[in-house]
């Protein structure tokens, strides 16, 4: 091959490889945008403590006694929840029979009586006078002995709020007679609430 047909190919190639250089240049310009998930919270605190078991107690009942236990539910979470109360466990004990006790009929030397003498009422307080009134939730009403082990209330509680929850006896069983009632002498009740907050109802 001469020179001339050489350097006519090499001038064809170089014309094309130009023609390719000005078809693929081009401006760019790229931005990077960085997507950032973050998980909200659901956290429900028992009069202003998370994690703790709240006690309450009376004593030296009689007929007649009223005590009341109130508790605040705050949902300080960043997420709206529902309230449930799940594994409420009702234990009573006879600690004891004593002569008047005895004499009524109580023969259990295990198992106490308190809790088939009080009514419990047992709701949501939505206007926080503390008693129960129109508009507030009642979750119980009833003898202790009956309360059910877990109450599906769907009880929503925005982000930052919560509501009062009371629990009162506030009478004996009506219609036993006093020697009946002398089955619960010296006994004791213990109620333990299990309180949930989900993101569903």
């Amino acid at each position: 091959m001469n020179k001339k047909i050489l350097f006519g190919i090499l001038a064809i190639g170089l014309v094309a490889l130009a023609v390719g250089w000005g078809t693929y240049s081009q401006f760019s310009d790229t931005e990077t945008n960085q997507v950032t998930f973050s998980a909200g919270s659901l956290d429900l605190t028992i009069n202003d403590y998370n994690g703790v078991t709240v006690n309450f107690s009376a004593t030296n009942l009689k007929p007649g006694s009223q005590p009341k236990w109130k508790l605040r539910l705050n949902n300080i979470g960043t997420i709206n929840g529902y309230l449930d109360i799940s594994n409420i466990t009702v234990v009573s004990e006879e600690n004891g029979l004593t002569e008047p006790e005895q004499e009524a009929g109580d023969t259990s030397a295990d198992e106490g009586e308190l809790d088939d003498v009080l009514n419990i009422r047992i709701f949501l307080d939505k206007d926080s006078d503390g008693w129960w009134s129109t508009g507030d939730v009642m979750i119980y009403n009833g003898r202790v002995s009956g309360i059910a082990s877990s109450y599906d209330l769907n009880e929503p509680i925005e982000a930052g709020g919560g509501v009062e929850f009371i629990a009162e006896i506030y009478d004996w069983w009506p219609g036993r007679s006093a020697v009946n009632d002398n089955q619960a002498q010296t006994d004791t009740l213990s109620i333990t609430f299990t309180f949930m907050l989900s993101q569903n109802p």
